[in-house]
């Protein structure tokens, strides 16, 4: 699929996506709690969440570490505005982007994706792992 076709689908399923990601995702507490769980140990950290969507474990992480800073990626705008209205924190910040694309700064203590990076190719992801650095 194009970028456009994805965005375009992403955008159409905003509304609904909180409420079917349970059912389409078996056990997806245990998975987004054990991500958050393997941060536990960082004090007011700097995370990226890469293809964040509406900000599910976004959520769970800002719980975790209320004073830290926040940003999201996401390429669908509507998907980012239902995070944004979840988070009302000066400590986020987003950004509409292709993260395969974007210049990113090198400042991040975390970097999480939920379920957007195994949409690419493994040449895609080397370019991805390339672009990105943590601290």
């Amino acid at each position: 699929m194009e970028n456009k076709e994805v965005v375009d689908a992403f955008n159409k399923a905003s509304t609904d996506y909180d409420k079917y990601r349970k059912q389409a995702i078996p056990n997806m507490d245990i998975y987004y709690n054990t991500v958050v769980n393997l941060t536990k140990n960082y004090s007011d950290p700097k995370i990226l969440d890469l293809g964040a969507g509406t900000g599910i474990l976004t959520e769970l992480l800002y719980k975790q570490h209320p004073n830290s800073d926040i940003t999201l990626v996401d390429l669908s705008t509507e998907m980012l505005n239902i995070a944004k209205n979840k988070f009302n924190d000066k400590n986020f910040k987003y950004i509409e982007a292709d993260y395969l694309t974007h210049d990113f700064d090198k400042d991040y203590d975390i970097i999480v994706s939920s379920l957007s990076i195994h949409h690419l190719t493994d040449e895609e992801k080397k370019v991805l792992y390339k672009r990105i650095q943590l601290n």
